[in-house]
């Protein structure tokens, strides 16, 4: 974390190749992340004509910022060949993240409560044992 007030906070993140955050929201927070070097693609659950979930993936490249409100439902992931970074800020402070598994077309909640004082939210390797890293200032 690289900022912190009751307003708002924001987090710099290194994507290694590989590297992906799983489908989850950020609580009660909006927010907004800006990739700043690299490319990643974000991918947002929508209920197709037959009401199931489907998966719609988009590329953010090195510039693009993508803002979102409350409830918003995603997966971040870095498949280019080379390491990303972005920063992603959120209002009011992020504290608290749910993770959605896609079961049966539809999506179903995890829990997944962490003190954001000391843990990384969710921040997992999907491809080897390099993990997403914050950044310090």
């Amino acid at each position: 974390m690289v900022a912190r007030t009751p307003d708002f906070d924001a987090w710099l993140i290194a994507w290694p190749c590989g590297g992906t955050v799983e489908l989850h929201d950020h609580g009660s927070s909006r927010g907004a992340l800006r990739v700043i070097s690299g490319s990643l693609v974000e991918t947002i659950p929508w209920r197709d004509d037959e009401g199931g979930v489907t998966l719609a993936r988009q590329e953010v490249h090195t510039g693009v910022t993508r803002a979102f409100g409350v409830g918003h439902v995603h997966d971040v992931s870095n498949e280019s060949p080379a390491h990303a970074l972005s920063l992603h800020v959120y209002s009011p402070a992020l504290t608290s993240m749910t993770y959605y598994d896609r079961l049966d077309g539809r999506l179903v909640p995890r829990d997944a409560a962490w003190d954001p004082l000391h843990d990384e939210p969710g921040l997992v390797p999907s491809t080897d044992s390099q993990g997403l890293r914050l950044v310090a200032p």
